[in-house]
Parts: structure tokens; sequence; C-alpha cells
């Protein structure tokens, strides 16, 4: 994502120059679908409660949402320990 918004479309807008947009917007599509995939089976696996999904889900569409919900999956992950789920 990074790559894709400060290197490959100043290329693109100001240069003229698309060369990497479609590498950079491969690379960025493939990196949500892989954050989609392995957030089903972790939000299965805490309970996450339907906020929770939502929440999770939300971030992938915010920028650098995913970080910022990586707080509550941690505090999730710890609520399921301490409750014996493993």
């Amino acid at each position: 994502m990074i790559a894709l918004f400060f290197v490959a479309m100043p290329m693109k807008h100001l240069l003229g120059n698309p060369v990497l947009i479609p590498s950079m917007g491969m690379a960025h599509g493939l990196a949500f679908v892989a954050y989609v995939l392995v957030m089903i089976p972790v939000l299965v696996s805490s309970r996450a409660d339907a906020v929770g999904w939502l929440r999770t889900s939300l971030a992938a569409f915010v920028p650098l949402g995913t970080f910022i919900n990586d707080g509550y999956l941690k505090r999730l992950e710890r609520r399921r320990r301490a409750l014996g789920f493993l």
C-alpha cells in the first residue's frame, strides 16, 4: 500500500508513467485478500461478537485501520485464553 501510494501513483500522475500500477495494485489486492482470509478463522476461534466482526471488517477499508484494530484483537485473544479457550 505504501509503495502504491508513494511510488506508483506519483509516477503515474506526475510523470505520466503508469508502469508500476499493475504490479503494485496486484500486491495490494493480494494483501487485502490475505487479510480477509486470516481474519475469518481468527474471529471464529476467538468467538468474536458482531461488533468485533464489523470492527475488523471495517478496519480493512480504513487506512492503517488494521494496525489500529490490532490492539482489539490482542485483547480478544487474552480474554479468550483467560476463559480457558484454546
